[in-house]
């Protein structure tokens, strides 16, 4: 969680920091460190110059080096992290730069740290938005689950300063980072959930979550469940988990502060753990299925973080959770489900089950009057093929919207990127005995994929993010653990205080 570390902004110089361990940066190239590097450089007696000249200080991206600070500044060590190459430096670098450095900080032993902002001077970043990503890597970079382990790993870093000498910066920062403290802790919770493993990750957890959340922040909680999804016409939502012990279910938390306008509707995929029912995976393809719900942890995390907040604006966070298994009740390939609303889908694969349930939350979001709808999802595979890792995939129906949540994506330094859904693909997924199939012949499956969902949004302005490809990583990286990652989580509560703006 956010809160296992202490962040705070200072007023001083790095060289002067009384910590156990500063950090400062480099970009690629550089022969000569300028700013604070330069600074602590000089007060080190060259110490990172000579390092720079004899080739073993590089600023690659992401390196971090260690140098002891024998006695002449107060902090024990310094802790050099490399940018890269000038000309590629963005928000994105300048937290995984941060995130980066703290994790070598913590690894080295050390119990506080003093940074600088990333970007904020030569990185030509501006201040707010790179003190913004700063903190986010502090956050991300020391998270860790360690909920299952006997003897937490190694020590871990107490407290983080953010210094910052200019006054007129330090006011800016002040302002900045609650906002960004409460969306690191979402981040963090959404991170605790996806790495849960499915036996104590249920649709019962979920609802539970989902309870509490209202409880503590007087959201007005909304739960179809079981048979009560049948009288609701939601059949596809009901087939998909009928197998397991667990009743599927639809939450629904209303959020009401923007003074009767129509609410912006997040929906998100609660899949608790994914065996492809009776188009069963492969026992590789399951291993990290518990983190099938991403899409609806990062909506419930956005409840989190908008409790917290509190816009002026309406929000209706929908999570459609499951347990999709075979059993003797499990739903068939070649069944035919009617949902909410009172179309047809022919499911020719279990496996594709994301898009069942999403149909019957969106069709519910539209018939309960929201506005625009953004529905949240590790949908396919195939949205990893177009993007390896790198960003999440989206489309949509309405250009406002799409460029809303660009906008939010950018602002929180994550990947996005828009694909087209033209008409012409809707001929992939039509059906010979239903209005349509849950699966498409004739390839681009996760723009198919997210646009068997649109269909349920009828006119509605409507987005789908397939984050699949963002939301886990199976190695560790320099600037994370592995595991969860809570992508996209930070973006849809910048989308919602976004959308709180608007006229």
């Amino acid at each position: 969680m956010a809160d296992r570390v202490q962040v705070s902004i200072a007023d001083g110089s790095m060289e002067k920091a009384a910590v156990d361990g500063i950090i400062v940066n480099l970009f690629e190239g550089v022969r000569v460190p300028g700013g604070a590097t330069g600074a602590v450089d000089e007060a080190l007696g060259g110490l990172l110059s000579e390092a720079i000249r004899l080739g073993e200080l590089k600023g690659s991206l992401y390196q971090t080096r260690i140098y002891p600070s024998f006695g002449r500044i107060p902090a024990k060590r310094v802790v050099v992290v490399g940018l890269g190459p000038s000309k590629e430096f963005n928000l994105l670098r300048a937290e995984r730069a941060a995130a980066a450095a703290v994790r070598a900080g913590s690894k080295a032993g050390l119990k506080s740290l003093a940074t600088i902002v990333h970007g904020a001077g030569i990185g030509a970043l501006d201040p707010e938005q790179a003190f913004a990503a700063t903190v986010r890597g502090i956050y991300k970079g020391l998270y860790r689950f360690d909920a299952y382990r006997s003897s937490p790993e190694g020590s871990r870093v107490e407290r983080v300063e953010v210094v910052e000498r200019n006054e007129e910066k330090r006011v800016l920062y002040e302002k900045v980072f609650p906002v960004t403290k409460t969306m690191a802790e979402a981040v963090a919770k959404v991170r605790d959930w996806v790495n849960t493993p499915p036996r104590d990750l249920t649709p019962d957890t979920l609802e539970e979550e989902a309870r509490r959340l209202a409880e503590i922040y007087g959201f007005t909680l909304e739960i179809i469940k079981g048979e009560a999804l049948l009288e609701k016409g939601m059949e596809a939502l009901y087939g998909v988990g009928k197998g397991s012990q667990y009743a599927p279910r639809l939450l629904r938390l209303s959020y009401r502060g923007g003074e009767g306008k129509a609410p912006l509707a997040l929906v998100g995929k609660g899949v608790t753990f994914d065996s492809g029912g009776l188009s069963l995976k492969t026992a590789q393809g399951m291993e990290t299925m518990k983190a099938d719900m991403a899409g609806g942890a990062a909506v419930l995390g956005a409840a989190q973080a908008v409790g917290e907040l509190k816009p002026k604006v309406s929000v209706d966070f929908l999570v459609a959770t499951v347990e999709n298994l075979p059993g003797s009740r499990a739903q068939k390939p070649g069944d035919v489900v009617r949902v909410q609303g009172g179309k047809t889908v022919e499911v020719l694969n279990t496996d594709a089950e994301g898009r069942l349930i999403l149909a019957d939350a969106v069709a519910y979001a539209r018939q309960e009057g929201a506005s625009h709808i953004v529905d949240v999802a590790t949908l396919t595979g195939a949205a990893i093929v177009a993007l390896g890792q790198e960003a999440s995939f989206l489309l949509g129906n309405d250009e406002e919207l799409l460029a809303a949540l660009e906008k939010a994506h950018e602002a929180q330094g994550e990947r996005i990127w828009r694909m087209p859904s033209w008409p012409e693909y809707r001929e992939y997924f039509k059906s010979s005995v239903a209005d349509i199939r849950n699966t498409s012949s004739g390839g681009a499956g996760a723009i198919t994929g997210g646009l068997i969902i649109g269909t349920f949004a009828e006119d509605r302005p409507w987005a789908h993010i397939d984050l699949g490809a963002t939301v886990f990583r199976d190695e560790e990286a320099p600037y994370s653990a592995p595991g969860a990652t809570g992508g996209t989580t930070a973006s849809l509560v910048q989308l919602v205080l976004d959308w709180a703006e608007r006229k």
